[in-house]
Parts: structure tokens; C-alpha cells; sequence
């Protein structure tokens, strides 16, 4: 290789590994933007994701957040569905598109039925003919709501619905009784309702059938309202443990989203859980989605990554078979390799054998020169070739050996041929004419 080909060849190779440096240090420096869809700003999700963009700029600064304000779950998965938002907040019985996947549940949104304290509705059968306030249409609290009619076999003919987005005007309209209720699904404990309860002569409906009620909705869970929660006496609201149901709001991505990206974001989730919570008490909440307990969207690679951390590696799962194998590898290969290494020394020495038989005979043609001794040589070469065949079909004779042995059986036959017609003319020319 002449000097200035390899001069070529080095000034390429720094050329590239410069190239690869520069790209290693721009993909572990660069700063990536996510965006995440919530509904607005008034709202609990909203609140969840704005602390959790706060613990993120202050842990990961490469990561920064970008929030989008929707009308709920319905616009919220539109979103992700078109790729306009990488990540969204959505009640789990939302409807789900096939490019999403889920993260980590955040918080519970539990079901809310609040109707007058002298009210004739005692459960949520006793809806029919009513007027219920609810958030707008597009939210999950909507979506839930409709499943609840179908569950006790009602709809939007024989209940009728009050959509209202803001949350004061939906309270107006149960207090001057163009409402019979309110139907609300947020957290436990929720401050505007517990204030509301305080300065209102309310009381809540219980959910009781939550085991019938779930073959119909998988994705409800149960939960229990405190004795005194909204309202601590006077009367207390609820007056006893009181149980209702609920679906988990969980942080969903599209699957196409970097694994890496995900798999860091539910570490901040869960990591530093202890400064969401100093922001907003929802991040007490947050856990790992449990397929066991409801039907949710299958977990995304980068939040399995995660929750998967601490199993054990392939190679430390299965050290013990694989230390074995290490162990017998080296020893069979080297019984292998001194049994290859034996064959072939006996083949190479039957190869030997064959080639010395026909120098012999060559030898014994040339110390007795006469016709009939070179016909015997020339049958005994057919039948040494005949033998190395058979050898070689037998495994005793390799190929390699063979060829060699063919080359050398080729020049002796054809001298021995050659002697044989030489011995034949000579003996004619010597027998006396007429004879």
C-alpha cells in the first residue's frame, strides 16, 4: 500500500471519528421538547402536569415540557392520535386509540353524585326524569356519566343533561333548581367540593353495585369515601363510610415516543414523587399501572423499561447454565479437535500406505521387465484405486488425500501402460518370422 493511500485512509478514519464524537455529544447534551396534552387550566390534570414540568426543569433540564390545554379525553387522544402531542392525561375508561400506550396511573377520579338533602333520589336508578348537571361534553366526566345511564338501563331521553363547562354556573343551577344533581368524577377529598358541601344543604348517593357495575365498565375501580370528608358534622357528609366507584387518570404516550424519553419521565414520576407531592398533593397518588386489577393499554416499552429495572439480566438470571456451558464448551472442543486430529492422522497414514504400494509395484515392474508382469501391475493398480474409493465413501480416505493419490495413480498407470506396450512390441519384434 503505497504512503499515500494510507495517509487517505487515517485522515478518513479521524474525519469519521470526529463525525461520531460530535453526534455522541449532541444527542446526550441536546435539549428535546415533549408536549402534553391535559384539559385546561382550571383542571386537576392540568395541575398534575404543570408540577410535574417544575420537578422536570429543576432534575432533567434537557427535558422540557410543553403543556396543551384541550376540552377533555375526546381531544386529548385526537391529539396523539394525529402526533400533535406526544403525551396526554386521561381517565382510564377513555376511549383508546391503537398508537397509545400507557405510562403510570397518576390519581383517582371517583364518581360524585350530589342531589338535594331533601331530594326523592336515593341511588343512581332513581335518576329517571331528572335534570343532572354535568361538565361539558367532550370530557371524561361526560363519557362516564353516559356509561352510568346505560348501566341502569337509562339514556339522554330519560335523564336529561345539563352540560355545563364552568364548575360555579353548574353549582348555580343545582342551587335555583335547574338542576336535580351534579355529576362529578375528580379526586378524593376535592376542595371545591368539600367547600360546596359545607355552604350547601347537600348529600351524596352511594355506588353499591360495584361488582355488577364492573363486568359492564373493566375499568372501574372501587373506593371508599371517608365518614365526615366533605362535611364534618351538622350534618356530616357522608354521614357514614360510604362507597362509590372511580377510574384512575393515567399518563398515556404514543408508541412511537423515544423509549429513552418515557423511561425517563416515569423515573421523575416516581423518583421524585416527593416533590411533586410538595406541589400538589395528586403526586401521592401515582403508581404503576396493574393489568391484575382493570383492563388498561398495554405499557409502553420505555415505562416497562423502567419498572423493570431491578429483574435480573438474561445473562444473571441463567449465570448458572451459562458458567456451565462455559465450563463444558472448552472441554468437548478439545475432545473433538483430538479425535478430528486422530482421524486424520489415520487417514493421512492409509493415504501413505496406498502411495508406498505403488512405488512397490513400480519397483517390482522395473526389476522384472516382462509383458506379463506389467499386466499384473496395471490390474493391481485398478484395484488399489477400487480400495481408495471405498475408503474414501468409508470416511477412511479424505478428499484432499485422494486427489493426491489420483495424481500420482494417473502418472503410474500410464507408465506402467507405456512399459506393458513397449515389453509387448519388443517380445513380437524378437519371435523369429514364420513361426
Amino acid at each position: 500500500m503505497s504512503k499515500r493511500a494510507t495517509n487517505w485512509i487515517v485522515a478518513s478514519g479521524v474525519v469519521l471519528a470526529v463525525i461520531a464524537a460530535s453526534l455522541f455529544y449532541y444527542y446526550q447534551t441536546r435539549t428535546q421538547t415533549i408536549i402534553i396534552a391535559t384539559n385546561d387550566e382550571s383542571s386537576q390534570s392540568y395541575q398534575f402536569v404543570d408540577a410535574l414540568k417544575q420537578v422536570t426543569a429543576n432534575v432533567e433540564p434537557r427535558l422540557n415540557i410543553k403543556i396543551v390545554q384541550t376540552n377533555g379525553s375526546t381531544e386529548i387522544m385526537a391529539l396523539l392520535k394525529d402526533a400533535k402531542a406526544d403525551f396526554g392525561v386521561v381517565q382510564l375508561d377513555a376511549l383508546t386509540t391503537p398508537n397509545v400506550d400507557s405510562v403510570a396511573f397518576l390519581y383517582p377520579q371517583v364518581f360524585h353524585l350530589i342531589v338535594h338533602a331533601d331530594s326523592d333520589i336515593q341511588t343512581p336508578a332513581d335518576l329517571r326524569g331528572k335534570i343532572v348537571a354535568t361538565p361539558d361534553i367532550g370530557g371524561g366526566t361526560y363519557s362516564s356519566f353516559l356509561s352510568l345511564l346505560d348501566y341502569y338501563g337509562m339514556n339522554t331521553e330519560s335523564v336529561t343533561i345539563l352540560p355545563i363547562a364552568d364548575s360555579l354556573e353548574r353549582e348555580q343551577a343545582f342551587l335555583s333548581g335547574k338542576a336535580d344533581a351534579i355529576f362529578r368524577v375528580t379526586t378524593l377529598g376535592h376542595s371545591s367540593i368539600r367547600e360546596f358541601m359545607q355552604s350547601t344543604n347537600a348529600r351524596l348517593i352511594p355506588f353499591e353495585q360495584f361488582d355488577a357495575m364492573r363486568l359492564f365498565s373493566p375499568t372501574l375501580f372501587q373506593y371508599t369515601i371517608p365518614f365526615g370528608t366533605y362535611k364534618a358534622a351538622e350534618p356530616s357528609v357522608p354521614e357514614a363510610d360510604m362507597q362509590t366507584v372511580g377510574v384512575p387518570t393515567v399518563l398515556v404516550a404514543r408508541e412511537k415516543v423515544d423509549a429513552n424519553i418515557v423511561r425517563t419521565l416515569t423515573r421523575i414520576l416516581f423518583e421524585n414523587k416527593n416533590d411533586i407531592v410538595a406541589i400538589t398533593n395528586l403526586g401521592a397518588f401515582v403508581s404503576m399501572p396493574d393489568a391484575s386489577q382493570s383492563v388498561v393499554p398495554r405499557l409502553h416499552p420505555g415505562a416497562s423499561a423502567y419498572y423493570n429495572r431491578d429483574q435480573p439480566s438474561f445473562f444473571e438470571k441463567y449465570y448458572n447454565q451459562i458458567s456451565l456451558l462455559a465450563t463444558l464448551i472448552p472441554l468437548v472442543a478439545s475432545v473433538y479437535f483430538a479425535i478430528r486430529a486422530m482421524l486424520l492422522t489415520r487417514q493421512r497414514d492409509r493415504a501413505y500406505r496406498y502411495n508406498m504400494q505403488m512405488a512397490s509395484l513400480l519397483t517390482q515392474l522395473m526389476s522384472s521387465p516382462t509383458a506379463s508382469r506389467a499386466k499384473k501391475t496395471e490390474l493391481q493398480l485398478l484395484e488399489m484405486l477400487e480400495d481408495v474409493i471405498h475408503d474414501m465413501n468409508t470416511g477412511e480416505v479424505e478428499i484432499t488425500d485422494l486427489q493426491a493419490f489420483s495424481f500420482v495413480w494417473d502418472k503410474a498407470i500410464e507408465a506402467v501402460r507405456y512399459r506393458e506396450a513397449r515389453l509387448a512390441k519388443k517380445k513380437n519384434s524378437a519371435t523369429p518370422k514364420g513361426k
